[in-house]
């Protein structure tokens, strides 16, 4: 309905409470009425089938209530006398009466008793007891009931690291409690910087927000948070796709460049698939974004803005980053690597993922290096190349599928001038200005005109006179004489650029442009720095990785507005940054993983 309706509750309702598809009434007679969605009998009426009820029901079993707590297809209620029943949906055990079974008739929260404070997230629950103790139960996949796990909890759990609360309110997977000194804490998933600590980690357990004080109220909704201040203002910060933080409503990504944070002096720039790095002078490392296994290399504690990686014994010369790995080149030759390595992806004979820097002993004496998503690259002194890492599709080139722990030489390959990694394959270039790639196949990725994959390198048609060769998720795209642009692979977003959205097994022209002297794809997104040091992308923007301040895909270039005098251009899954000829960086696109590094003073929106 566009207009206000109605109800065909009866009068005497006294307050309301909302679920995903269903509403409940607390009544004047200390009744409860339901109406809406009950498919697994979240109404309280057993007498109810499994569809919609158009008219309110009463809910059976409850007795007088203090307050109502619905989920997505779960109900909950506090009575006067301080328990907790509830009704519907239970494979996550949000019913709390240590079953997961679904129950059409209200049952007992175990365990719980002088509940003063009560929340129903989407499959999870909290309360607050009389004695200021916070219990949680249901799930806990992204440890949303802050216990220090992730399992699920059919009965209630104490949220560890909490003094004692007074309130306590919850999202879809996230959960915040206030103390009656105003403290705010909050715990779970943090994907959307929704818990307020200034980061976008999730908590296992629960953590203080130091930039909210003098809390009176508060209230969680899906990825975005809430609170009331003592002197009447509003805060509000996550998630704000349609304006529900009090922000833009453009939500999380940006369709114009910004300028990142505590950035400057920038030597070099890398951009991964959730992550950006930035070599500053002096040789210290800065990294933002999503914090995947130690991505940042920041012991864990990734914050708001680019910090410097942990962990580096001297001054770097280059940096690498992957899909959520990165590796820098020392000045004495040492190589260091942080993040991910679940497929080997470091070189270091393990798969120990790492949030600080550690350096590879067997990597020193390797140039070069080029990261894909899961395995990495680089360059030999004797004119080869080695890759270690992920090969379940042949992406390291030498002759198996079998997992590497250890730089492996690729094999046949020679004279080879760069190398660079995609998702499940890889290319090189020669010295001679041809190309050969290897790995899967089935989307055109090896440009031979072909479809079979290949475990060794097999040369690239039409291509001759290629200077530079870069590597996104299914395609790969080569710089040729003049400056103009070759692409080949997958293309249903238009990000080999040449008008089509057709997938090509050999290279074909990107339309109409020329002068270019940098390339970086990411996913589905391909940009070039041209002659006179403007970006141009291509492909997927949805959410606004082409930088022209809209959301339609492009088949073809099109120029990146709102930044200019660009030294380097990097491209993510959906995010895209430049380095600046004055040391700045700027990025855009998605900053669902923190990928714009906006810091801490952008979480924060308030209003009167």
């Amino acid at each position: 309905q566009t207009q206000p309706q109605q109800s065909l509750l009866p009068e005497g309702a006294v307050s309301l409470s909302c679920g995903q598809h269903h509403t409940c009434a607390k009544m004047s007679n200390d009744t409860m009425m339901c109406w809406g969605w009950n498919s697994r009998g979240q109404l309280g009426d057993p007498n109810s089938g499994n569809s919609y009820m158009v008219w309110p029901v009463s809910v059976h079993g409850v007795a007088t209530q203090r307050g109502l707590a619905l989920g997505a297809e779960h109900s909950c209620v506090l009575q006067e006398d301080g328990q907790v029943w509830c009704v519907g949906r239970n494979d996550y055990g949000q019913l709390g009466n240590g079953t997961r079974r679904h129950s059409r008739q209200m049952t007992q929260v175990r365990d719980l008793e002088n509940v003063v404070s009560l929340s129903a997230g989407l499959h999870h629950n909290c309360a607050v007891l009389e004695n200021g103790a916070t219990r949680c139960w249901g799930a806990n996949n992204r440890s949303q009931l802050g216990d220090a796990s992730t399992s699920l909890r059919p009965r209630s759990v104490r949220v560890a690291g909490l003094p004692a609360m007074v309130q306590v309110s919850v999202g879809s997977n996230h959960s915040c409690a206030r103390s009656e000194q105003g403290e705010l804490y909050c715990w779970g998933s943090n994907d959307f910087a929704q818990l307020g600590d200034g980061s976008r980690l999730g908590r296992r357990v629960a953590v203080r927000s130091h930039d909210v004080s003098a809390v009176t109220d508060l209230i969680l909704r899906n990825d975005s948070s809430c609170v009331r201040t003592q002197v009447g203002s509003m805060l509000c910060w996550g998630r704000d796709n349609y304006g529900e933080a009090g922000g833009d409503a453009k939500g999380a990504y940006s369709q114009l460049p910004e300028a990142v944070h505590g950035l400057a002096d920038v030597q070099q720039l890398a951009v991964g698939l959730w992550h950006s790095c930035a070599l500053v002078e002096g040789g210290t490392v800065r990294c933002w974004g999503r914090d995947y296994y130690g991505a940042l290399g920041q012991m864990g504690q990734g914050a708001g803005d680019a910090a410097p990686v942990v962990g580096l014994n001297q001054a770097l010369t280059a940096i690498a980053v992957g899909g959520s790995h990165s590796c820098g080149l020392g000045e004495d030759q040492a190589v260091y690597c942080w993040g991910l390595n679940t497929q080997g992806q470091f070189g270091d004979g393990t798969l120990t993922s790492r949030n600080s820097a550690s350096e590879v002993a067997s990597l020193r004496g390797l140039s070069g290096f080029e990261l894909g998503r899961d395995h990495s690259c680089a360059l030999r002194s004797d004119g080869g190349a080695s890759c270690w890492g992920h090969n379940a599709w042949g992406q390291l080139g030498d002759g198996s599928n079998a997992r590497r722990q250890a730089p492996t030489p690729v094999a046949d390959l020679i004279e080879v001038a760069a190398i660079s990694g995609g998702y499940r394959s890889s290319c090189a270039l020669h010295d001679d200005g041809t190309l050969s790639c290897w790995g899967w196949n089935g989307l055109g990725e090896l440009g031979d005109g072909q479809s079979a994959s290949r475990w060794r390198a097999a040369a690239v048609m039409d291509l001759t006179g290629v200077t530079a060769l870069a590597s996104g998720r299914h395609q790969h795209c080569a710089l040729g004489v003049e400056g103009r642009v070759f692409c080949w692979g997958y293309n249903a977003y238009g990000q080999l650029g040449d008008g089509t959205r057709t997938m090509r097994r050999r290279p074909v022209a990107v339309e109409g442009l020329q002068g270019v002297s940098q390339l970086s794809l990411g996913e589905y997104t391909s940009c070039g720095l041209d002659s006179e040091a403007q970006v141009h992308c291509w492909g997927r923007n949805d959410l606004g990785t082409c930088g022209d301040g809209g959301s339609a895909h492009h088949s073809s270039p099109i120029r990146v507005e709102g930044v200019s005098e660009v030294a380097q251009v990097g491209v993510g899954s959906r995010h895209a940054c430049a380095r600046r000829l004055n040391g700045s960086v700027w990025c855009w696109g998605s900053d669902i993983f923190n990928t714009m590094a906006r810091g801490r003073a952008s979480a924060l929106r308030a209003f009167r």
